[in-house]
């Protein structure tokens, strides 16, 4: 894989992330805490 392509896929899977990391604090509220050892930045 050329580098451009993995910083590509890098980014895709960067803001999948995000998204998913977002998805569950809008989903599980004031239930989960803020703690850095659920999502590590």
């Amino acid at each position: 894989m050329d580098d451009e392509a993995e910083a590509f896929w890098q980014e895709v899977l960067s803001q999948t992330h995000r998204q998913f990391i977002d998805d569950v604090r809008a989903g599980r509220g004031d239930r989960l805490s803020d703690s850095s050892d659920i999502f590590p930045v």
